[in-house]
C-alpha cells in the first residue's frame, strides 16, 4: 500500500499494520533542496488509544540523501551511474538539483526514479513504473572546457590542438611559429669582356630544381660540358647570345631575359633589375631556404665571372604536422594558426579562436569564445552533450603539446539528489486483550515539511 502525505515538523503520521512488514517512508522538502529529516519509530497497540514503544524496536532517524555526481562517474553509452554505496532502493524518486535552467535531458528540480542496478550503481528513469520495468532515460552530457594557451614564443612549431563536437568529427588547427621568409640573392654580372665562353649561372628555386642560362660569345657556341649542366633538365636551360652586349649592365639584362623565357621558371623564382650595373635580384616565389645560386666555367673547372651574394637568408614556413592524429582527421576539418607576429597568450587563443571559427560548418556543432582576453578560451557544444575532451599534441604525436585543457563543466557535475529512505521492522508475537491486536507505526517528522509517499509491505 501506498499513500501520499503531506507533513510539517512535529506532525505524527500513523497506519495500522499487520506485527511484521516495512516501511518506505521518505520525500522531500519544498524548502530545503536538501530534503527533511524525520524519525520513523514503530509502536504497537492493543487497542486504538494505548500506544507502547516496540522494546528493542527499530527507532531511526532518517535524513535525506544527497550526493555529487560528477560527469566522470557517468557512462553515457550504458545509461549508468556510478557512486559508492549509493543508498538508493529501486523505484525511489529523487531529484536533481543545478540550481536553475535544464542540463542536457535531466532537467533542474524535476522528479526522477532510482533502477537500482547493484548497491554502487544505478539508473534513471522519468517515471515509477518505468523504473519498475528497468527502462532507464538516455543520459546526456554536456561539456564545457577551459584551454589555456601559451604564447607563441613558448609553443613548438607544429604543434596543434584537436576539437571534437556533437556528432564525434574532429577539428583540429596547428601553430604556425615561423613566418615563411622568401630568400633573396643577388647577382653581380661583369662586362662581356670579363665573361668566359660557355661559363653558366645555375638559379635554384625553393623545391630544389635547377635552372640554367650559358654565355654564348660567338652567336654559336657549344654547350658547356659540365656534370652540373648535363644534369639539369634541357627544359630548364637555355644558352644567351652575348654577341650584342657589352656592358655589364646588358650582360645582367640578357642573362634576366633568357631566364624569363624558360618556361615555368617565373612561376618559381622572380628576377629583378636593380638599376645597378649589372646587378639582378633572384627571388623565391615561395618562402623558405633553398640552394644559392652558382657560377661556373663551362667545364665545371672552378667558378664563373657572375659573382653572388645573399641578401636576405629564407625561412620556411612551419610545416603541418606530421602525427597520425592529424592525418586521420579530414583535410577540410583542419588549418593553421599563424602565431608567428602574436606577442603573449591572450593574442594566441584569439588567432586559434578565429582559425577554428573560419572552419566550413565548424560553428554549427562547437562555441568558442576568447572574450576573457586571458589566454583561455571556452569551448562547448552548441546542444547539451558529451564531447570529448580537447587534446594539444606535438607536431609528430609523440607527445602533448603545451595547450592544456580543463573540464569546467559537464551537466550531471554538482547534481544534489535528495532521496527516500526505508525503515523495516518486526514486532514479536504477543499476545493481548483481544483476539486480534493492530499494530501501527508512527512516522514523526523531524524538520522541513515532507511531501511524498509512505509505502508499506506485509510480510504476513
Amino acid at each position: 500500500m501506498s499513500e501520499t502525505i503531506s507533513a510539517a515538523a512535529g506532525t505524527r503520521y500513523s497506519a495500522v499494520y499487520p506485527h511484521r512488514g516495512s516501511l518506505l517512508a521518505g520525500g522531500f522538502s519544498e524548502a530545503d533542496s536538501d530534503g527533511a529529516s524525520y524519525t520513523a519509530t514503530p509502536q504497537y497497540s492493543f487497542d486504538k488509544d494505548s500506544w507502547v514503544t516496540l522494546t528493542g524496536g527499530a527507532i531511526k532517524t532518517i535524513s535525506a540523501l544527497a550526493s555529487t555526481v560528477a560527469d566522470t562517474d557517468v557512462t553515457v553509452a550504458t545509461n549508468l551511474i556510478t557512486k559508492t554505496s549509493h543508498g538508493l532502493s529501486n523505484g525511489q524518486r529523487f531529484k536533481f538539483d543545478v540550481g536553475s535552467g535544464a542540463s542536457g535531458n535531466l532537467v533542474d528540480g524535476a522528479e526522477y526514479y532510482a533502477i537500482v542496478v547493484n548497491a554502487n550503481s544505478y539508473k534513471v528513469a522519468a517515471s515509477l513504473a518505468l523504473a519498475e520495468a528497468g527502462t532507464a532515460l538516455a543520459l546526456q552530457l554536456a561539456s564545457e572546457d577551459t584551454l589555456t594557451f601559451e604564447a607563441a614564443a613558448a609553443m613548438v612549431a607544429g604543434e596543434y590542438l584537436v576539437l571534437s563536437d556533437l556528432d564525434g568529427a574532429k577539428w583540429a588547427v596547428y601553430a604556425k611559429t615561423v613566418a615563411a621568409v622568401a630568400q633573396v640573392d643577388t647577382l653581380a654580372f661583369p662586362a662581356v669582356a670579363s665573361i668566359a665562353d660557355g661559363e653558366y649561372v645555375v638559379v635554384y628555386d625553393s623545391a630544389g630544381d635547377a635552372w640554367a642560362v650559358a654565355a654564348d660569345l660567338s652567336g654559336s657556341s657549344a654547350a658547356p660540358t659540365g656534370v652540373i649542366w648535363a644534369a639539369i633538365p634541357a627544359a630548364n636551360k637555355a644558352q644567351v647570345d652575348l654577341t650584342g652586349a657589352s656592358t655589364d649592365e646588358e650582360v645582367g639584362a640578357a642573362f634576366l631575359a633568357e631566364f624569363n623565357g624558360i618556361t615555368g621558371f617565373t612561376s618559381v623564382v622572380t628576377l629583378g633589375d636593380e638599376a645597378t650595373a649589372g646587378l639582378i635580384s633572384v627571388t623565391q616565389v615561395v618562402a623558405g631556404a633553398c640552394a644559392e645560386p652558382v657560377s661556373l666555367l663551362e667545364d665545371d673547372s672552378t667558378a664563373g665571372n657572375v659573382t653572388v651574394a645573399q641578401t636576405t637568408d629564407g625561412v620556411a614556413a612551419t610545416a603541418a604536422p606530421s602525427g597520425a592524429v592529424w592525418a586521420a582527421i579530414p583535410s577540410a576539418n583542419k588549418t593553421l594558426a599563424d602565431v608567428s607576429g602574436a606577442t603573449d597568450a591572450a593574442s594566441v587563443a584569439a588567432i586559434f579562436e578565429t582559425s577554428f571559427d573560419g572552419l566550413v560548418d565548424f560553428s554549427t556543432g562547437t562555441t568558442t569564445d576568447d572574450s576573457a582576453a586571458d589566454g583561455t578560451m571556452l569551448v562547448s557544444p552548441t546542444a547539451a552533450a558529451w564531447v570529448a575532451v580537447p587534446a594539444s599534441y606535438l607536431e609528430d604525436d609523440s607527445a602533448a603539446g603545451g595547450i592544456t585543457s580543463a573540464r569546467t563543466l559537464a551537466t550531471v557535475a554538482d547534481y544534489k539528489f535528495t532521496a527516500q529512505q526505508s525503515v523495516g521492522w518486526r514486532t514479536p508475537d504477543f499476545g493481548g486483550p483481544d483476539a486480534t491486536p493492530f499494530w501501527r507505526i508512527v512516522f514523526v517528522v523531524a524538520s522541513g515539511t515532507v511531501v511524498g509517499k509512505l509505502n508499506w509491505a506485509s510480510e504476513d
